[in-house]
């Protein structure tokens, strides 16, 4: 077991916010409240796949809204409390092990939040290795099970769902969500540690951490962290220039829309939660389910859909997306005809 230290965090923010593509929610204010938790004598103790027990109850958690919602409006401890209730009848005491449902953006630091504050450990792995911004877009799916039950609290209200297909259950808790602000704490693809050893993408949170200290080693080395973070993750660059457009609407609480990059050819990166393609002169050159980059070209920080801003120079790169969705089988369901892209899904 490792145990999560103050050093960290900086590392595993700007780590889990280049694997969010976008999503996952902007993580700063996750970054602080973890810190916070630590500096109070809280603990995280990490624990990898093959240290865990067959008989543990892994619960996978997320924040689910709308990303530009969700920054304003983070899990309360009451919701925590409320959840942990939840999640504990369902248990009928077995051992608690937390992990992320996505690890993109905030939603890759809240598992460990509530980890400390349950007094239990957190799984370094995740349901889907970056961000997605639906309920069955998670590699249990592709093993045909569905999230039943389904929890997701609110600041007013809570609920316990289950349904026959995963398709349900999105219809279902996207609804509750957007009638709770577009923002809850929810818990989805509950399952044993034997499960778990087949059905989650293992070494996410420490991916994230390599990834963040990357970039902060390059930084204060005065180098080109952009650079060294496509280097070490078989990432490329499509594109530098400045933000000129910004296109976004909120629609069942999704933020949707395009933002246009000027530059030696105009780009356009399309977004739903998550970027989902980047297009160029007309042509789409880079899709889901490889993670999609917008990148603050002076700093080398991942910028979200929710905080992109005009005059801002980015640099618009992509990374390979874990090998299990570029089966056939993965990109059936998260790849670009999925979210409305026609185009087909090539290797960067």
């Amino acid at each position: 077991m490792i145990l999560i230290s103050h050093d960290m965090c900086a590392a595993l923010a700007e780590g889990v916010a280049i694997l969010g593509s976008g999503g996952g929610g902007e993580p700063s204010l996750e970054r602080l409240l973890l810190h916070d938790l630590l500096s109070r004598g809280y603990q995280v103790g990490m624990i990898i796949l093959e240290e865990l027990p067959d008989d543990v109850y892994v619960v996978p958690v997320a924040c689910m809204g709308a990303p530009m919602v969700t920054f304003e409006k983070l899990p309360t401890f009451s919701q925590v409390a409320a959840l942990s209730a939840l999640i504990q009848e369902q248990a009928a005491g077995r051992p608690l092990v937390i992990m992320a449902a996505e690890i993109g953006g905030g939603n890759g630091i809240l598992p460990l939040i509530i980890a400390a504050l349950l007094d239990v450990p957190v799984l370094d792995a995740d349901l889907m290795g970056r961000a997605f911004p639906e309920i069955p877009m998670v590699v249990p799916s592709l093993f045909g099970r569905i999230p039943s039950p389904f929890y997701i609290v609110g600041t007013d209200g809570s609920a316990l769902l289950t349904a026959d297909s995963a398709a349900r259950i999105e219809e279902i808790a996207r609804g509750i969500c957007v009638s709770l602000g577009s923002a809850a704490l929810v818990a989805t693809y509950c399952m044993d540690g034997a499960t778990a050893r087949s059905q989650v993408v293992s070494g996410t949170v420490s991916l994230a951490l390599q990834i963040g200290n990357a970039c902060i080693t390059a930084r204060a080395q005065g180098e080109d962290s952009i650079v060294q973070v496509l280097r070490s993750t078989a990432g490329r660059e499509y594109a530098r220039g400045v933000i000129v457009s910004i296109d976004h609407t909120l629609e069942n609480g999704f933020l949707m829309g395009r933002v246009t990059i000027a530059g030696d050819d105009d780009t356009v990166v399309i977004f739903k939660n998550e970027y989902v393609a980047i297009e160029r002169a007309g042509k789409i050159v880079a899709t889901t389910p490889d993670i999609i980059l917008v990148l603050d070209e002076q700093t080398g920080a991942a910028i979200s859909t929710e905080a992109l801003a005009h005059g801002i120079r980015v640099v618009v790169a992509a990374l390979q997306a874990p090998a299990l969705w570029r089966t056939p089988q993965g990109l059936a369901l998260v790849g670009p005809q999925v979210f409305g892209i026609q185009a087909v899904y090539q290797d960067i």
